[in-house]
């Protein structure tokens, strides 16, 4: 098991309407903010495996508090944690509610709000490896909020449009044909929702460091999160079921 994780989140941006519509005081939000920061790691990947003093530490709270409001982020189904281990990682919920909540309201570099983009047409950066990834452009609203014009069968059409201009791919092209990446955009898609998958296009062509790759990746993390998700459920009706049959 590796040492205790000794990083620490710069600030903590708190989202007021998610925060109040999933019921956390700002203290639980922070917890959960932490952990969504902190399971970006090379040790463990996925998993945030901080202590419960070094969580308490970050938020200014006692450690005790600290394991009270895990144990309700847990409930609640924005946290999953670890039998073994202890380790903790937020859930599809957290991603949609915050995330992707947070994504459509403000488009931020380093947590700072920047300027409206309308139509942008500049040249995306050399992603490490690689020449450069064809860019891809869409509107920003004059509100820095995020304009989700594509959903469904029209979602599915521009994701595989920009698969198939990334440049980065493979020197004997992409092995799936049209027909066959769209298959796989749409499963995505009636699987996590028009939003969540249009967040992540957005944000992987028009990002800093553009690629096809980055966006598969996120997509199988959500996967994970997902298959997480139901084998909690699964356990936690196994045990009700035991405890409803003990007299």
């Amino acid at each position: 098991m590796p040492k205790g994780q000794n990083e620490i989140p710069s600030y903590t941006l708190i989202l007021h309407g998610p925060r109040k519509k999933m019921g956390l005081t700002m203290a639980e939000y922070a917890i959960a903010e932490a952990v969504y920061h902190l399971q970006h790691n090379p040790v463990v990947s996925g998993w945030c495996f901080a202590s419960r003093t070094k969580l308490a530490d970050i938020i200014g709270q006692s450690r005790r508090a600290v394991f009270n409001m895990i144990d309700k982020l847990v409930e609640k189904g924005l946290l999953d944690r670890q039998e073994e281990t202890g380790y903790l990682r937020t859930t599809a919920t957290w991603y949609k509610e915050v995330v992707v909540f947070r994504e459509k309201t403000t488009k931020s570099t380093g947590g700072a709000k920047i300027a409206p983009v309308v139509q942008s047409e500049v040249v995306q950066n050399v992603p490490k490896g690689g020449a450069k990834t064809a860019p891809y452009s869409n509107t920003y609203s004059n509100k820095n909020t995020l304009e989700f014009s594509f959903k469904g069968e029209e979602l599915a059409k521009e994701v595989v449009k920009w698969l198939k201009k990334d440049i980065n791919q493979p020197k004997d092209g992409l092995r799936k044909t049209d027909k066959e990446l769209k298959a796989m955009v749409m499963n995505c898609i009636k699987a996590y929702g028009d939003e969540v998958i249009n967040e992540i296009f957005i944000r992987r062509s028009m990002g800093d460091d553009p690629n096809t790759y980055a966006f598969w990746q996120d997509i199988k993390r959500l996967k994970a999160i997902k298959q997480a998700d139901a084998a909690r459920l699964a356990t936690n009706r196994k045990k009700e079921e035991m405890l409803s049959r003990k007299p």
